[in-house]
C-alpha cells in the first residue's frame, strides 16, 4: 500500500521527465492513482452481493487484477495523451508485478486462458518463502490456511518486517524526491 504510492509518484517523476510535461500535482496524482487503481476492487464489498458492479468487477483479485483486462482500458487513457497513457500504463504493470511478488495473493496472468493464479516469494507472518506458487481456485482455500498471515496490516506495517522496512523509506524517498521537484 505505502509503496504503491511511493512507486506512483516516483512513475509520475519519471513520465514528466521523459516525456518532457510539467510535473504538476494533478499529473502526480494521477501516477499514484494509476498503481492503486487495481485495488480500487476492494470497494466491491461496499455493493449489493447480487449488483451488476459487483458480479463483473468480483472481489478482490478479481477483473482488475486480471491483466488481459487492460489490453482494453490501455488504449482509452492514450487517447487523453501519451504520457497519461504511459503513466497509467506503467501503475498497471508496477502494481501486477508488486502484486505477484512477496506481499500479494498472486495475478491470474494468463486468464482467461487459465483460472491460476502466480504468487512468486510468498509471506508467511512476515518471513518470505521462496518458492512459485501457483494454484487454481479449487486449491485456493488451502494455499490460503498454509500461507495467510493474519492481522497482516499489523504484521507487516505496525511491526519492524521486511516489508515495513521496505515499503516506508521508498514512500518517504518519493515524498521527499516531489518535494525537491515541486518546490
Amino acid at each position: 500500500m505505502f509503496v504503491d504510492i511511493g512507486a506512483g509518484i516516483l512513475l509520475a517523476i519519471f513520465a514528466a521527465d521523459e516525456f518532457r510535461v510539467p510535473l504538476t500535482w494533478s499529473f502526480v496524482l494521477f501516477g499514484v492513482f494509476s498503481a492503486l487503481f487495481p485495488d480500487l476492487d476492494i470497494l466491491t464489498r461496499f455493493l449489493p452481493e447480487k449488483s451488476f458492479m459487483r458480479r463483473i468487477i468480483g472481489e478482490h483479485r478479481g477483473l482488475l487484477h486480471r491483466p488481459a483486462f487492460y489490453i482494453l482500458l490501455f488504449p482509452l487513457f492514450f487517447l487523453i495523451s501519451f504520457p497519461v497513457g504511459i503513466l497509467f500504463t506503467l501503475g498497471i504493470v508496477y502494481h501486477l508485478v508488486h502484486d505477484t511478488f512477496f506481499l500479494g495473493w498472486g495475478i491470474k496472468w494468463l486468464w482467461p486462458l487459465s483460472q491460476g493464479s502466480l504468487s512468486i516469494f510468498h509471506d508467511r507472518a512476515g518471513r518470505f518463502v521462496a518458492k512459485v506458487l501457483w494454484w487454481q481456485p479449487a486449491e485456493e482455500a488451502a494455499i490460503k490456511a498454509e500461507y495467510r498471515t493474519e492481522d497482516w496490516i499489523r504484521t507487516f506495517y505496525f511491526k519492524p518486517s521486511l516489508i515495513s522496512l521496505t515499503e516506508y523509506p521508498i514512500l518517504i524517498i518519493a515524498v521527499v524526491l516531489l518535494g525537491v521537484r515541486m518546490f
